[in-house]
């Protein structure tokens, strides 16, 4: 899940990792607990949906008239289409609207759907603006290590250390679960041993393996940016928050452009029809973006809030192309100043995945030759 949408991945996924032996994790294990999970506003007669859960799921309470045009482009060019990503019955290839985890066109997130819930319970306790340091190890009477506790700065930068009754739970990500190992002696002993951390456990695979999704954006300007920047329901831009009709409609109905979660249609596709699966991730947004779309989010973030906000971005509409099956395997270290609460991670990136896509995409228009660009299709055109 990223900017509230909705994904669980290819059915292909969970059967190769079963087929190289993770079991329990095959579609047929892991279903059931999507549904546990899934409270499903509007496919609730799919067997792959589940309606009963805390995690509300939704289709789009607002479809911005470029994100149609779109749809209707990538079938003008031959893409198929797909309306539900989440439907292991079908293949994931296709272009069609996202589901989100939205209720009434306002964001769903972990607290909302678990913790307001568990909130009163006496045996949970949730600390936040907490830094944990560490997992603390001791010795068991077979003469092993497990973990006792755990040590973290709290907000007012006090030093904690509480103790486990039972167990820790590590779940901090794949970038700081292995920078907490490491910085608890689990690791590459020789590694840990340069940064004068003692050694519990060595273990060479942590931090080993490092998968990311790099991504690109590609923007498409308007020709008229004067006169499309007044249509803030269409391109989104400073002017779409300011807008006294757009706050109304999401305050009042849960509607309109304010519950747009930037990708609001897009797909999956192959770049090579041969391919057993989609390692291209599509995702339209309707609104004009930089090559790096967090730049532009940045930008316009620090320009102030909705009503005040000073950014001036131009009208028009980005599309993002991310990789959906690294190649790459990169790794993460812990950095010479080893202190949680004094630096991040050391990530290397490793990156023939952007290579290969590009080659890719020449030896198609060599080969193959292209279909006319979004652009140029009769839907795009009516708003471009």
């Amino acid at each position: 899940m990223s900017v509230m949408l909705y994904h669980r991945g290819d059915v292909r996924d969970y059967e190769r990792w079963e087929e190289m032996g993770a079991r329990g994790w095959g579609p047929a294990d892991v279903l059931p607990y999507f549904r546990k999970s899934e409270n499903q506003a509007t496919k609730t007669d799919s067997v792959y949906h589940g309606k009963t859960g805390p995690l509300r799921v939704s289709d789009l309470a607002h479809v911005n008239p470029m994100s149609k045009a779109f749809m209707e482009a990538a079938a003008e060019v031959g893409l198929p289409t797909n309306d539900d990503f989440n439907d292991w019955a079908r293949p994931q290839e296709g272009i069609g609207p996202f589901q989100v985890t939205q209720s009434d066109g306002m964001r769903v997130t972990p607290a909302t759907s678990y913790l307001r819930a568990a909130q009163g319970r006496s045996n949970l306790k949730v600390r936040t603006r907490a830094r944990v340091e560490r997992v603390n190890f001791e010795m068991g009477p077979d003469g092993k290590p497990f973990a006792s506790g755990v040590t973290y700065v709290d907000k007012n930068e006090r030093r904690v250390t509480i103790r486990a009754h039972r167990e820790v739970i590590l779940a901090a990500g794949s970038v700081v679960s292995p920078q907490l190992l490491m910085l608890s002696g689990v690791g590459p002993g020789s590694h840990l041993q340069d940064h004068g951390i003692s050694v519990v456990s060595d273990l060479a695979g942590v931090g080993e393996n490092f998968q990311d999704q790099p991504a690109t954006a590609l923007c498409f300007r308007s020709p008229s940016p004067l006169d499309d920047k007044k249509k803030d329901r269409i391109f989104y831009s400073e002017k779409t928050g300011k807008s006294l009709v757009n706050l109304l409609d999401y305050i009042v109905r849960g509607k309109g452009p304010l519950t747009c979660p930037l990708c609001e249609v897009g797909g999956f596709v192959k770049t090579n029809p041969d391919h057993e699966s989609c390692d291209l991730q599509l995702r339209f947004v309707p609104f004009s973006s930089e090559p790096d779309p967090y730049s532009s989010l940045g930008e316009f973030a620090e320009a102030g809030d909705y009503l005040t906000n000073r950014s001036n971005r131009p009208a028009g509409f980005t599309i993002q192309s991310v990789v959906a099956r690294p190649r790459s395997r990169g790794k993460v270290l812990i950095p010479q100043s080893h202190s949680f609460c004094l630096g991040h991670p050391l990530m290397h990136h490793v990156y023939p995945d952007v290579v290969y896509l590009g080659h890719r995409f020449c030896y198609d228009r060599r080969t193959r030759g292209i279909p006319p660009g979004f652009k140029q299709t009769g839907s795009m055109t009516k708003l471009i």
